[in-house]
């Protein structure tokens, strides 16, 4: 063999030591040194962005039980006061929510449809009686406002079927005749000249006499105080503030023991 052939496959051995073949150990060091990749939950703005509006209204409501302090707060950081077009449309899809529940296959105005509809009439009943509130005076400034909401409300107690229970008949009264009086407070409160001048043209306009009239026929006249009210035109007659305004339509339900309806 050659001298330079001898030098030859000394370089090869050479390099052939200088090269590591990887073992199992020193790839699983490698490997270690990586980064791990774990699962995690969703931040709080992913998770609020995947609930509907019902969950959203369930969690704020979960949350001020159990922290009833950022009540207020929470209420300062809403940035806008609701329209009357929102809030009738709330309670019309309430009004909706206890048509839809009721049975098929028996009188609507049966014992067992009340009873099936119950809860979804006192929600329609709270919801209405909050927008109530909010649109009286002095919270409402706008007499237009407080006119308009009060008109839409009252039709939907109109619209409710008729249920012949005897705790449906107490209820429907009691809400007519808490409607009424706020009726009467709207129509007569104090007011300057142009106000005055703007609610006349309001009810004028709206036909308010012949609503009422109306809504008097569901309500067994509840409406007649506000109805000589309105024809008689003495500006200066205010009515005594109504019982209960602080939770207006409330109805007590303890003189009543119902059974429960399973589906």
């Amino acid at each position: 063999m050659s001298q330079a052939a001898v030098d030859k496959l000394r370089k090869r051995r050479r390099d052939d030591d200088e090269y590591e073949v990887p073992t199992v150990a020193t790839l699983s060091r490698k490997r270690n040194r990586s980064h791990a990749i774990h699962g995690q939950n969703l931040p709080v703005a992913r998770k609020l962005e995947v609930l509907d509006r019902e969950g959203l209204q369930q969690l704020i409501g979960d949350l001020i039980q159990l922290h009833p302090e950022i009540e207020t707060t929470l209420v300062n950081q809403i940035p806008t006061r609701p329209t009357v077009e929102q809030c009738i449309d709330i309670i019309r899809a309430k009004y909706d929510d206890v048509i839809a529940h009721l049975p098929y296959k028996c009188s609507v105005e049966s014992d067992y449809s009340y009873l099936r509809v119950k809860p979804y009439i006192r929600e329609l009943l709270a919801c209405m009686s909050d927008f109530i509130l909010h649109f009286l005076p002095p919270v409402e400034t706008d007499i237009t406002n407080s006119i308009t909401f009060l008109e839409a409300a009252t039709s939907v107690l109109d619209q409710l079927p008729n249920f012949t229970n005897s705790e449906f008949q107490y209820t429907q009264q009691t809400a007519y005749e808490q409607v009424a009086n706020t009726w009467l407070l709207v129509v007569s409160v104090d007011a300057d000249d142009e106000t005055q001048r703007q609610k006349a043209r309001l009810l004028t306009k709206m036909d308010a006499l012949e609503c009422l009239e109306r809504h008097n026929t569901h309500a067994r006249g509840k409406f007649n105080p506000v109805i000589e009210y309105l024809k008689s035109h003495v500006d200066d007659a205010a009515p005594a503030p109504a019982p209960g305004f602080s939770d207006l339509i409330t109805v007590d339900y303890s003189k009543y023991c119902t059974p429960t309806v399973s589906d």
